[in-house]
């Protein structure tokens, strides 16, 4: 109801102030307020009814100050008991924010004034319960199949008498949060500045409906994408006798095969930290590695993702060379890991970048070596920021040698004997040792970078290449032993 109605109905309340547009302003329900601190708290749509004691003091600039913090959607300001007379300045900036000042009579009831102003809005018991079903009616008789959700919020706006509207962003305090599964909030608005119980009741039964067809059509939209990740993880890691097949599905998908690819690697970590319960944890990793995907990827199939919820894969595929083909890249994936920073402060993250490669053996390649600078960026302790592989230096040349099935096996069969010290020494001894040939055989200086004793190097190393049966004086057994401590430790 109007606050104009309300003055015409009630000859308890007399204007003081009100403009036209004042007089004009809903009156949702009346709010008692008996502090002016809860002025500047009051709800939406409220008639402020001051308590006697705050009335009484009208003129004092107390009241003037009371009435600054008065919020731009409160229906007017009422005085009630022994009131004073508002000050002039008090009446002029009423009326410059067009807010209306009203007094009620010694004696008026507020409690039937505020029963009738319920009963305008919303009716008796047995009106409001008959609204709330032609609501609920108006949600029920949607049909996704036939009406999109445009003519449904048309539907809710007439009978509500006042728009509804799907924003992005919380426009105030009665707008119902939607989950639509993309990681982004969406909020059902009702737009009006008198929301009675009714009304809220029912744009929560209705944000349930428009909730589950906006999530629909969200797995829906992303179906093709999650199923081409799929395959693209299948072709990824199969092998020789599967991997002509899984490339032929992946083809078939509208993968681009024989374009170019560039590929991220990123792990999300420390979001189990704290007293989540494990659900939770996998709740948040979900959210987390949706808001990655869908911030990168944003609707572009050039785009394909693969992985787990901690362990994303992003591959962009062009069908024709683009010079800009790795700074698009990059700059999305900046863009994404900064969004989902936005929605997780605390999380850390590694992540390894490819280089460009061309084919079914580009694409495979620029995975590898997505996996092998994120290998490299998590031995460094690198952290929130983009490790490229073709950045690497001689740490990429380790990284490929080291994948060399023959390499590997020699290496792992050199330090096999490290194993005999105990499961809980062979990082310490690998550490040790590594640490001793970078500092040039040097006992004092390894001691330092260790934070150790001379004397526990001493040991340490004697205990080392007793079990390997090395000669560090042979420059090719040195040689080989410090690349391979060096390959294990980037890879």
């Amino acid at each position: 109801m109007r606050l104009g109605e309300l003055v015409n109905h009630n000859p308890s309340i007399s204007v003081l102030q009100a403009s036209a547009a004042a007089l004009d302003r809903d009156v949702g329900s009346l709010q008692m307020i008996d502090s002016y601190d809860a002025i500047g708290a009051a709800n939406e749509g409220a008639l402020l009814v001051l308590a006697p004691a705050l009335s009484a003091e009208a003129s004092s600039y107390r009241f003037d100050l009371g009435l600054g913090q008065a919020p731009e959607g409160v229906a007017g300001i009422a005085l009630s008991g022994q009131a004073d007379a508002p000050s002039a300045t008090a009446m002029r900036a009423a009326e410059r924010r067009n807010l209306g000042l009203v007094a009620l009579a010694p004696g008026a009831d507020v409690a039937a004034i505020a029963v009738h102003v319920r009963d305008v809005n919303v009716g008796g018991h047995r009106e409001a319960v008959t609204r709330l079903e032609n609501l609920c009616r108006i949600v029920d008789s949607h049909d996704p199949g036939t009406e999109d959700l445009s003519q449904l919020l048309g539907h809710l706006s007439a009978a509500l008498d006042c728009d509804v509207t799907l924003e992005f962003e919380r426009l105030n305090v009665t707008a119902v949060p939607l989950d639509t599964g993309s990681g982004r909030p969406i909020f059902l608005t009702l737009h009006t500045r008198t929301t009675d119980v009714i009304a809220r009741a029912a744009l929560t039964y209705a944000g349930r409906a428009i909730e589950e067809t906006l999530r629909r059509d969200f797995e829906q939209a992303n179906f093709p994408v999650r199923s081409r990740g799929e395959l693209l993880n299948e072709f990824l890691l199969s092998d020789a006798s599967t991997s002509a097949e899984a490339l032929a599905r992946l083809r078939r998908s509208g993968f681009a095969v024989e374009g170019h690819h560039l590929g991220a690697h990123v792990d999300l970590h420390n979001l189990a930290v704290g007293g989540h319960d494990a659900a939770d944890n996998y709740r948040r990793q979900l959210r987390a590695a949706r808001v990655l995907i869908d911030k990168v990827i944003a609707g572009d199939d050039s785009w394909t993702s693969a992985g787990t919820n901690a362990s994303v894969l992003l591959i962009m595929s062009e069908h024709r060379h683009n010079p800009r083909h790795a700074e698009i890249f990059d700059a999305r994936l900046r863009s994404g890991l900064a969004q989902l920073e936005e929605v997780e402060p605390s999380l850390e993250w590694s992540a390894g970048v490819g280089s460009v490669q061309g084919g079914a053996a580009g694409l495979r390649n620029t995975a590898d070596e997505a996996f092998s600078a994120l290998r490299a960026a998590k031995a460094g302790g690198i952290t929130n920021q983009l490790h490229h592989f073709d950045r690497l230096g001689f740490a990429r040349a380790l990284i490929r040698w080291y994948e060399v099935d023959d390499v590997r096996a020699t290496i792992d069969e050199l330090l096999a004997p490290l194993a005999e010290l105990g499961e809980n020494k062979i990082g310490e001894a690998v550490r040790t040792l590594r640490t001793y040939l970078d500092s040039g055989q040097n006992v004092k200086l390894t001691a330092h970078r260790l934070h150790v004793h001379r004397n526990t190097v001493r040991y340490r190393i004697n205990r080392i290449l007793d079990a390997l049966e090395v000669d560090l004086a042979d420059p090719e057994q040195r040689l080989l032993v410090e690349l391979g401590t060096r390959a294990m430790r980037v890879s």
